[in-house]
């Protein structure tokens, strides 16, 4: 719910950094790149995710505490 309610805000920020940093002949190339990264950067996300949460003991609470604890961190 939160990434939801963020969305709009991240997805206006890339028009603002574009017209901010870079002259008139790089603003298109920026966007596109900067709007590229989110993807990118869940795809990244998600995948570490799913590699500290292979091998967890289901059984052992305390291994899965601190298995969660590190992916929250990450």
């Amino acid at each position: 719910m939160i990434i939801g309610l963020t969305n709009p805000f991240v997805l206006s920020v890339i028009s603002l950094i574009a017209n901010l940093w870079f002259g008139d002949h790089e603003r298109n190339r920026a966007a596109a790149i900067i709007g590229l990264m989110a993807p990118v950067g869940s795809l990244i996300g998600l995948g570490l995710a799913g590699a500290l949460a292979a091998g967890v003991d289901s059984a052992d609470p305390i291994d899965c505490m601190d298995r969660l604890e590190l992916i929250v961190y990450v």
